[in-house]
């Protein structure tokens, strides 16, 4: 009962610790249960016990622009983009005009360039502890703690072996550097530099 009350006020400190996070740099965070299945790292051989599997989704909500985008393209190939007051009422056309009479610029077409909000989508596997005891969620502080490392991935595929304890003749672990390297540049992407040393401190 004791143990039960200390591991309580732990999780406690650390949902609190990841949430407040998430409100520092204003960070969406969404779980959704895709489906429950072996990992698909796991040695089938072992026959693997099930995992939840959730797709997770951070994102940072977009601002109010104050520019217009709009893409110049030559021949259907994007070759430069160019910027407008967002107050300015100008179409498309008119800037496809303006670039070809009084600019002098090789183009045939300009379409508006729309913006996406940042988002970082991917994968996470819940353990088979909690598959077995039924729990269905995921929790925010189980996710940054597990990118807060992932954030990180040695340069090479030598140093990526002799750090993790993998052999280099080993085709299945440069599939995984080359897989961990990816995921690596792709959160250092989504976060900023401030954002990235707050989220090391979550472990």
């Amino acid at each position: 009962m004791k143990t039960s009350a200390v591991n309580t006020v732990s999780n406690s400190q650390y949902d609190t610790q990841a949430n407040d996070f998430l409100a520092r740099f204003n960070i969406r965070f969404s779980a959704v249960l895709a489906d429950s299945k072996p990992a698909p790292w796991a040695d089938e051989e072992k026959h693997p016990a099930p995992r939840h599997h959730f797709k997770i989704t951070l994102s940072k909500p977009q601002g109010k622009p104050t520019t217009k985008a709009f893409d110049v393209l030559r021949g259907g190939k994007v070759i430069d983009t160019v910027f407008y007051n967002a107050g300015q009422h100008i179409t498309a056309n008119e800037v496809l005009r303006s670039l070809q009479n009084h600019d002098g610029v090789d183009c045939d077409a300009v379409r508006r360039a729309y913006r996406r909000a940042p988002r970082l989508v991917f994968d996470f596997w819940a353990s088979s502890k909690d598959h077995a005891d039924g729990v269905h969620t995921v929790r925010a502080y189980d996710i940054l703690s597990c990118i807060s490392s992932d954030a990180f991935c040695p340069d090479t595929f030598a140093d990526f072996c002799a750090e993790l304890g993998y052999d280099e003749d080993s085709r299945k672990a440069e599939k995984t550097f080359k897989a961990c390297s990816s995921f690596a540049r792709r959160i250092q992407k989504f976060f900023t530099e401030e954002e990235l040393t707050a989220l090391s401190e979550i472990n």
